[in-house]
Parts: structure tokens; sequence; C-alpha cells
């Protein structure tokens, strides 16, 4: 997902399930809540990940089955290494 007004540089990768505001000058790895230009960058929580994607399939009425879940976990396992060799704190984003 990307905030009104997000700009993303040329060349820069963007995760699974993450989440992006102002402007993004490296790659993002999965399951991150980008917001550098305000001074944030934290993980987007598997559970957090499992509710927003439930919530899009229904407005699509599409029914999430377990099938959905378990990749999101797969994805989550195999991209913690990513998260933490970039630095993104376990924590959830706070806007200050």
């Amino acid at each position: 997902k990307s905030a009104i007004n997000t700009s993303i540089l040329t060349g820069k990768l963007v995760g699974v399930s993450s989440h992006l505001y102002g402007n993004v000058t490296e790659t993002v790895p999965s399951f991150t809540n980008y917001a550098k230009d305000l001074g944030n960058l934290a993980e987007f929580f598997l559970d957090s990940a499992i509710e927003t994607q439930k919530r899009m399939f229904s407005r699509r009425k599409i029914k999430q089955t377990d099938a959905d879940v378990n990749l999101l976990k797969q994805i989550y396992e195999q991209t913690i290494e990513r998260r933490r060799s970039a630095g993104i704190p376990k924590q959830r984003l706070m806007f200050r």
C-alpha cells in the first residue's frame, strides 16, 4: 500500500505487504512500514498483514482461505533476515 503523494525512486523494489509513506529512496523489505521522511521505519506485523488482506479480499467479495494465510506466513518467515539486515525494528509504526 502507498499513501497519497508517495514517490518511489526508479529501480527500487518493494516487498510483499509493505506500506509506504513519503519518498521511497531505497529498496523496502517485505512486511515493512516505510515512513523514513517522517522518521519512522517499523515492521508491519504478520497479524496486521493477515487482517489487511482479509479486509481487501472482502471488498472484492473474495473469501480469504487458509492457503492465503499460509502463503503470507511463509513469506514473512522467509524475509525475516532481510528486514533485520536492513535495520527494520520489530515495533509498531508510531507517527509523532
